[in-house]
């Protein structure tokens, strides 16, 4: 098993930690020992799913003119206020760190939905994916898109050996969209632990 201290730069640990995911009679969310794999099998631009709706591929930064303005109104709805320049320059460094990744859905053109997740390092649970966003514009909503965007993120962290997944809820999403319902249909449990920040 890579140990975090392996030379591999990583970010700081989250203060939100998860219990172990599990599925009925499997451990796809909690391995017992892996190997982390940081080059990426997963270019930007290669279709992931293809539907007669739309198709999921994971991002690059020819990219960051559409998703931009969908992280805008993600923020929005969870009244979260963060300057434009700053989702731009945030997303450009995730874009080009193996440690994260970004998916984003297309319709006609059109970026109509994203996902993103990164990795962490701590002695507690090992190497870890944060499931850091999921957002489908309002009007297609309901076609099973953020289901295949959760199940695209998960396969990616999977692959690459995160032996949890977790995410954070924000009170305005949870009572807007039910999100905990919806995670819990992938092994997602709640956690009793409190979320705290600071910023630098």
């Amino acid at each position: 098993m890579r140990q975090c201290g392996s030379g591999l730069p990583v970010r700081g640990q989250r203060t939100l930690s998860p219990q172990p995911l599990r599925r009925s009679g499997s451990t796809r969310w909690c391995l017992a020992d892996v190997t982390v794999n940081w080059s990426s099998s997963l270019s930007p631009l290669k279709v992931l799913r293809m539907t007669s709706t739309f198709d999921i591929t994971r991002a690059g930064l020819d990219d960051v003119p559409d998703l931009v303005p969908l992280y805008e109104r993600f923020f929005a709805e969870d009244a979260i206020k963060i300057a434009r320049s700053k989702i731009e320059a945030n997303l450009r460094q995730m874009l080009v760190d193996d440690r994260a990744a970004v998916f984003v859905a297309t319709a006609d053109g059109q970026a109509i939905g994203l996902a993103s997740a990164s990795f962490t390092c701590g002695v507690e649970f090992g190497w870890a994916a944060e499931i850091e966003d999921l957002f489908v514009v309002p009007k297609r909503r309901g076609q099973g898109l953020a289901r295949q965007l959760i199940e695209i993120v998960l396969e990616w962290a999977d692959d690459r050996g995160a032996r949890q997944s977790y995410l954070v809820i924000t009170p305005e999403a949870e009572d807007a969209q039910s999100l905990t319902a919806l995670y819990s249909k992938f092994g997602f449990v709640r956690s009793d632990r409190l979320l705290m920040y600071r910023a630098s």
